[in-house]
């Protein structure tokens, strides 16, 4: 996948939440509501409570999308969600799209890759 949007990740310990959506555009709608994600994620980027808002393409499948929101609570994420922009950006997905899946994950803790590093020594 790619990157289409904004990318400001940070990295942090604690629980935060993620919200994820992904989306199956009819043809001929891929590119105007790319744009239109692209957009909607630099200005959630910003909201008070968003630490990351990205959109990424599917290099296997062109007409499928990845939204991905990081809030560092559940009252921003619940803001967000009730916000007349985020109304907006549903009912524009809504009509160049199939249903999109929508989950919020609840992330206890987030870590980088020393984790990794740390189990692979544990087993050799």
């Amino acid at each position: 996948m790619r990157v289409l949007g904004m990318s400001t990740r940070v990295l942090g310990i604690g629980m935060h939440y993620l919200l994820t959506q992904t989306l199956r555009f009819r043809p001929g709608k891929e590119a105007p509501t790319q744009k239109l994600l692209a957009s909607f994620a630099a200005r959630t980027e910003a909201l008070p409570g968003c630490m990351n808002a990205n959109v990424y393409a599917d290099a296997r499948h062109e007409d499928v999308l990845l939204f991905i929101e990081e809030w560092a609570s559940h009252s921003a994420l619940e803001a967000h969600l009730q916000s007349e922009s985020f109304r907006s950006l549903q009912e524009a997905v809504a009509a160049s799209s199939d249903v999109p899946e929508l989950h919020i994950h609840q992330i206890i803790q987030t870590t980088d890759a020393s984790v990794l590093v740390r189990c692979a020594s544990e087993v050799t």
